[in-house]
């Protein structure tokens, strides 16, 4: 992810997305409202399909979590 195209990011940066992560949505929200959790910025469309394609090609991503979370 490059700086220029997210002003929340310091340097240009990368994204991994070698394991996934499980939270329940109530956690997440929860986490929002009480302040926990901070929303920072938005990924750009064409960035999130580079993305979905990228884990959906993934060997090391399971076919269970693909089928879950990304299509």
């Amino acid at each position: 992810m490059l700086h220029r195209d997210y002003e929340f990011l310091k340097y240009d940066s990368f994204l991994c997305a070698s394991t996934v992560i499980e939270r329940r949505l109530t956690d997440i929200s929860e986490g929002i409202k009480d302040g926990t959790t901070t929303i920072i910025g938005k990924m750009k469309e064409n960035h999130v399909s580079d993305v979905l394609e990228m884990v959906r090609a993934s060997r090391i991503i399971s076919d269970r979590h693909k089928q879950m979370y990304f299509y």
